[in-house]
């Protein structure tokens, strides 16, 4: 009699103590915040500048509700955030992210347009190694093909002339590094590279005015008249033009004595 007491008393207790657990677990249980509300609310994070906690927000967005049609919008601004403070390095990673997983989405222009942007504010001074630079020169090229109508093409035609620019002064001072050093043949490698690659840039004019200076410094006359005739028929309002005619005179010059000792010597050779 006793373990049947005994057993109804545990089988009660038992009873009560699941009861109590799923009470319990019931009054813990919060409901889901859906997928809008948790955008909105990130977003009103990131206009209120908090952009730190803006990038945790969209990321759990991103965790919490992997198949929302507002994923794009999520991705775009979690990319926005890091842009905002500045870095730029994981903002260009989160823009590519939307480029490559949602190219459909109407975002993409932007954040096409942003990544370039990236790359453009991470290019160093000149004098530096340029690889972003050059990143920023293919995102912005890439722009303008698949975009070529955009709103945002002269601005982005700007900015990719500035990092062009930019190239050509690396060059061009290498250049006349090699000029002044007196390392003529290495000189004129890179005043090529200026002439081919960033003919339309302010530096092209002096890269063909030193190039002639060069073959004239190397004692080779019909290079050097080549590229000074080169510099007057193309640059002919450049403040060097008078020099540049001045120089053409003294390869002239070296050019007629030259022949003259040539027919001497040949004259000689005949007696």
């Amino acid at each position: 009699m006793f373990n049947c007491y005994q057993k109804i008393f545990l089988h009660s207790l038992l009873v009560l103590t699941l009861l109590f657990q799923v009470s319990c677990s019931r009054r813990n249980i919060k409901e889901k915040p859906d997928v809008r509300t948790s955008f909105n609310r990130a977003m009103e994070l990131f206009e209120d500048e908090d952009y730190l906690d803006a990038v945790d927000a969209f990321r759990a967005i991103l965790l919490s509700f992997p198949g929302s049609t507002l994923l794009d919008s999520v991705q775009f601004y979690l990319a926005e955030s890091h842009f905002m403070m500045r870095e730029y390095i994981l903002a260009a990673s989160e823009y590519e992210k939307l480029t490559t997983t949602m190219p459909q989405s109407p975002l993409v222009e932007q954040a096409m347009y942003k990544l370039g942007f990236c790359y453009f504010e991470l290019s160093p001074k000149y004098a530096l190694d340029q690889d972003y630079t050059y990143q920023a020169i293919e995102k912005y090229q890439y722009f303008l093909e698949d975009y070529p109508h955009s709103d945002m093409k002269g601005e982005v035609e700007g900015k990719l002339f500035e990092c062009r620019k930019k190239l050509a002064r690396k060059a061009y001072k290498n250049g006349e590094l090699y000029f002044r050093m007196g390392y003529y043949r290495s000189a004129i490698i890179y005043f090529d590279e200026v002439l081919e690659s960033y003919y339309d840039t302010d530096y092209a004019p002096r890269a063909q005015f030193l190039k002639a200076d060069s073959y004239l410094k190397l004692k080779e006359y019909e290079a050097a008249r080549k590229e000074f005739e080169t510099f007057l028929a193309k640059y002919e309002d450049n403040s060097r033009v008078a020099l540049a005619q001045e120089k053409l005179r003294l390869v002239d010059s070296r050019l007629i004595e030259l022949e003259g000792k040539g027919k001497k010597g040949n004259g000689n050779s005949s007696n």
